[in-house]
């Protein structure tokens, strides 16, 4: 994998983690009785476990190999 692999996993990683905070802080703001709450309980499920997936490793269940490892 090249280093631009890397870079773009970060992003998403990023991307995931402020989706999830802007999720949690329209639960807390609207509370259980927003009409929407449903949903954003449901994509706050998606995006926390697909950070986790991300942070596992890559596609393929393996291990990502840290920046020393690759020179």
């Amino acid at each position: 994998m090249s280093i631009f692999g890397y870079y773009a996993r970060d992003n998403k990683e990023k991307i995931y983690k402020n989706r999830i905070s802007a999720l949690k802080r329209l639960i807390k703001m609207y509370g259980e009785s927003f009409p929407f709450y449903p949903v954003y309980k449901e994509e706050l499920s998606k995006a926390e476990e697909k950070l986790k997936q991300l942070k596992g490793g890559n596609s393929c269940g393996e291990k990502s190999k840290s920046m020393s490892d690759l020179q």
